[in-house]
């Protein structure tokens, strides 16, 4: 891996070499996500969302560019600040929303994994309690998101950090300011009785859009 007149240039593959390269103005986020196992061994797995450009050549057509595949979480932001100079020099502690928003996670996951609970029983009978540890294993995966929900705004680098998660993972998406798009916010309502408001944050993603979204949050703290 490289970088030069502001390009990443990555090399891979052994007896046959395959080089990527993506100019550093397209890159639009920086996605850090750490599975379980990563997690574990404390490693993350860094990559970048890169937008499309009509003139773009076959090399530059990646609009998902995988930059670490495997890294120690103690030292990645100082490699990843050597190629991508917008992005912070350690990491940094998030705001976690105040009261936290994991009810309205766990109760969503519960009634629709209940909902197909109830039908499998109905209908298969005693075949259907195999359904039963899908729905535990959806609400633990509710809590798990709730509690990764989280954010900053970082202003001496004009970034904006976004916590989240999936199936387990946790993901960190880093957006400069300039790279948003829009900025929507959604409320039934429900959610205006509650004060609760969905943040959905859009970028550019290869040809198309992207959305980092922060769900359940107080509207006063959008």
């Amino acid at each position: 891996m490289s970088k030069k007149n502001g390009r990443i240039n990555i090399s891979k593959g052994f007896f046959q070499r395959k080089v990527t390269s993506q100019p550093l103005a397209r890159i639009q986020a920086v996605n850090i996500e750490e599975p379980i196992l990563y997690r574990f061994f404390g490693f993350s797995k860094v990559s970048t969302f890169t937008a499309s450009d009509v003139k773009r050549s076959e090399e530059d057509d990646e609009k998902i560019l995988t930059i670490f595949p495997l890294i120690r979480k103690d030292i990645l932001f100082e490699n990843l600040i050597s190629l991508i100079d917008w992005v912070p020099k350690r990491s940094l502690p998030l705001n976690k929303p105040k009261p936290s928003g994991r009810y309205y996670f766990i109760r969503n996951a519960f009634f629709i994994w209940s909902t197909v609970f109830i039908f499998a029983v109905y209908f298969w009978h005693f075949s259907g309690l195999l359904i039963l540890p899908v729905l535990f294993l959806a609400i633990w995966n509710a809590d798990f998101y709730g509690r990764q929900t989280a954010w900053l705004v970082d202003r001496k680098k004009d970034i904006v950090i976004i916590g989240s998660s999936r199936f387990f993972a946790k993901e960190y998406y880093l957006l400069p300011f300039k790279a948003v798009q829009s900025v929507q916010v959604k409320q039934s309502i429900w959610m205006k009785n509650k004060n609760r408001a969905h943040l959905i944050m859009n970028i550019r993603k290869g040809n198309g859009s992207f959305k980092v979204q922060l769900r359940y949050i107080q509207k006063e703290r959008r």
